[in-house]
């Protein structure tokens, strides 16, 4: 055999690797993408953009010091109370530390999350800690599905 039959003939194993690579980098910056996207909604004291990458569900699910809490409304309502208006969202940050394919169509993305705003005595305030999404792909678009801070 020559060199470029075997190359012809190996060619074909190897192109759907390359594929999928392309395609895990592609989903890892969108990924990247929304968790920017949504900070900067927050850091705009807007909501309603922030909530808008998490899915639309009472399946959803958010974990805290409190226990889980299904739901995208009662979510929405909770980031309402504990975070009322501009100042009260104050101006986040996420770093991420590792985003990871666990299916197809699945993410999980780690990172640490900090928070400053104005405390109630007017004093600058700073939260912080550390957060797990699992995102899934739903009609094209990367929605988070679950979501563990702390």
């Amino acid at each position: 055999m020559t060199f470029h039959l075997i190359i012809a003939l190996l060619l074909p194993m190897f192109l759907p690797i390359g594929t999928a690579i392309a395609q895990s980098d592609k989903d890892d910056a969108a990924i990247r993408a929304a968790l920017q996207a949504q900070a900067v909604a927050w850091n705009n004291a807007d909501l309603d953009g922030f909530m808008s990458y998490y899915l639309r569900s009472d399946k959803l699910k958010f974990v805290g010091k409190n226990g889980v809490q299904y739901g995208w409304q009662p979510l929405y309502e909770r980031y309402q109370k504990n975070y009322p208006g501009k100042e009260g969202m104050g101006k986040l940050q996420f770093d991420i530390i590792e985003n990871e394919r666990l299916a197809s169509d699945v993410f999980q993305t780690i990172g640490k999350w900090q928070l400053v705003r104005t405390a109630k005595d007017g004093s600058e305030e700073i939260l912080g800690g550390y957060f797990t999404l699992t995102w899934r792909k739903v009609k094209g678009k990367w929605l988070i599905i679950a979501d563990h801070t702390s």
